[in-house]
């Protein structure tokens, strides 16, 4: 099963002081920045699966600035994101229209030929169809309770399998070089049912469903393997946004040979748990806020609820004490007791207990990858984006790790 991740342009400074908080000198972002798979020994991903909206915006957030659109469609995806040094790609690119991004309106704002104009511009290896998310869920309980689709969410799916259909015609007709994969959006377990059925008909030998990555595991579990039973031989499936470490091991036997999720980089900075991952469990990052980039504790200070002089005291003693009890210069609790001061300090939270098991297991001196390896103990810092992105690679190390230990 491949993992593909969705792109976001989540880079970070190679030469980065992490002593000095500062970028390499003379650094020019993107050209001198490096991904995941530039950073690390090994991709942590066999692709990259890129959106339209996030280059053109479509109602959604635009990521990418005027110079980085040009030269993206200038050159492909592979140059652009550097997959094919040495030689041949060494990842695939997998292109989708984003639809999350116009979910609030009534159709999809890109068509199909500007989609597959994008596609062939960029030099995709796969072709999402262009859809229309359902914005609910029916399960098997809901539907005994008498709970219904909305004319929208039906409006919604017949939408996308128009879309799907006319996708389809147009990529034999262009001669697209990439596969086509048709999305199915649904409401329930038997309209996604349905929706697979139809792309089959169409011609589709590769389906996507789309719509499912807010479902529960067990909605997410009983769709998929019933969609499994309605298969034909050799047709293969996709996950859009799906990642359940507790499904891994059906998902082969279900016909699933590919995903793409973006938790493993939301998770380390954005979860109040799970911001470190390992094979066996996760850990809680310790909260090391810089002073004058963060919005909590400028509101204190210039609400005078606390000095600057004691934020900036703070800070300072709280990576002095991880730094050396990372070299074994200080114990759990002198280290806590700084850290607590300070957390107390920005958001009034006590997060102790979580901080030591962080701090007693060590895990990142456990962990091979060239993140753990070449910063240490910043990784488990939640501060600033070279840390944080840094440790979004590392949880993108031990998500392809899962899957390649549970399908080979």
């Amino acid at each position: 099963m491949e993992f593909f991740y969705p792109d976001s342009l989540d880079v970070v400074d190679p030469e980065f002081d992490f002593r000095r908080e500062e970028n390499a000198p003379e650094r020019i972002r993107h050209r001198d920045d490096v991904f995941a798979h530039e950073l690390l020994s090994g991709p942590p991903y066999d692709g990259i699966l890129m959106s339209h909206s996030l280059v053109y915006g479509n109602g959604g957030k635009q990521r990418y600035r005027q110079s980085q659109r040009f030269r993206l469609l200038q050159s492909g995806a592979h140059e652009f994101f550097r997959t094919n040094q040495g030689g041949e790609p060494s990842l695939k690119i997998m292109g989708d229209c984003g639809a999350y991004s116009y979910v609030d309106q009534d159709v999809p704002p890109v068509s199909v030929d500007e989609l597959l104009d994008f596609y062939g511009q960029c030099r995709c290896d796969y072709a999402l169809s262009v859809d229309h998310v359902v914005p609910g869920f029916i399960s098997r309980r809901q539907e005994t309770q008498g709970r219904r689709p909305s004319d929208d969410w039906r409006d919604r799916q017949e939408i996308s399998l128009d879309r799907a259909r006319s996708f389809l015609q147009a990529h034999r007709e262009r001669g697209h070089s990439s596969v086509p994969i048709g999305i199915a959006q649904g409401w329930d377990i038997d309209s996604y049912t349905r929706a697979v059925v139809d792309l089959q008909k169409m011609g589709y030998r590769y389906v996507a469903l789309g719509g499912l990555a807010s479902l529960s595991t067990l909605d997410i579990a009983a769709t998929i393997e019933e969609v499994s039973k309605h298969l034909r031989e050799g047709v293969r499936v996709h996950l859009l946004g799906v990642s359940r470490d507790d499904l891994f091991g059906k998902l082969k036997d279900w016909g699933v040979t590919s995903f793409d999720s973006a938790m493993p980089i939301r998770q380390a900075f954005m979860d109040d748990k799970h911001n470190y991952h390992t094979i066996e469990e996760d850990y809680l990052a310790i909260r090391v806020p810089k002073v004058r980039s963060s919005p909590q504790l400028q509101r204190r200070v210039n609400n005078g609820v606390v000095s600057a002089g004691e934020a900036f005291n703070c800070e300072r003693e709280s990576l002095r004490a991880l730094r050396r009890f990372e070299r074994r210069k200080t114990s759990v609790d002198k280290a806590l007791e700084k850290i607590r001061r300070y957390e107390m300090l920005f958001n009034g939270r006590d997060q102790a207990d979580e901080y030591r098991r962080t701090l007693e297991d060590r895990p990142w001196e456990n962990c091979e990858c060239d993140v753990c390896g070449d910063i240490g103990v910043e990784v488990i810092m939640l501060r600033g984006r070279e840390r944080n992105k840094r440790r979004g690679y590392h949880n993108m190390r031990v998500l392809y790790e899962k899957v390649s230990d549970t399908h080979h």
